[in-house]
């Protein structure tokens, strides 16, 4: 465009060049973990309802994109949810501006317990990173708390993230 500076350009271009790069990323992480829940969980939504029978074709960020870019990447923060699951729980009435907090803690829950599956299995290849699910954590629930965790001590992510969601609960 000619009204643009060059220097402006360059700079809009940069920018571009950015997000296309951060898009490649969250969607490498995303397809990482479709085929994941396909090898391991015949792609079944890693939220179990008995209700649920379709399968899982949605890749849902559980803190979201919007509000945590810096781990939308991270296979630890998405999780497989049916069509159902994600327009109709997650994100109650298909507003996808709105995370249900009560599902974002059932989410969480069985992320954690597909986790523990993975890095305690006897298998050599570890598709999860327990530090870098502590890290997930400690963004999304903005806190250092996880830190302090052992590794592979699920008992204490469980426990807080119970702490974190109590008043959800209640």
């Amino acid at each position: 465009d000619k009204s643009v500076a060059r220097s402006e350009f360059n700079f809009t271009k940069g920018q571009s060049q950015a997000k296309a790069l951060n898009n490649y990323t969250i969607n490498k992480a995303k397809k990482a973990v479709r085929k994941f829940n396909d090898l391991h969980y015949s792609g079944f939504s890693e939220v179990n309802q008995d209700t649920e029978i379709v399968k899982a074709t949605q890749a849902h960020h559980i803190f979201a994109q919007s509000d945590y870019p810096n781990i939308a990447d991270y296979v630890e923060n998405l999780i497989m949810l049916t069509p159902n699951q994600h327009f109709s729980m997650a994100h109650p009435n298909n507003n996808t501006q709105y995370i249900d907090k009560d599902f974002q803690y059932i989410c969480l829950m069985s992320k954690a317990y597909k986790i523990y599956i993975d890095l305690t299995s006897e298998s050599n290849e570890k598709f999860y990173n327990f530090d870098d699910y502590k890290f997930v954590l400690n963004t999304g629930l903005n806190t250092e708390e996880f830190n302090q965790v052992e590794n592979l001590d699920f008992i204490t992510i469980v426990n807080k993230i119970d702490y974190f969601y109590s008043e959800e609960i209640l």
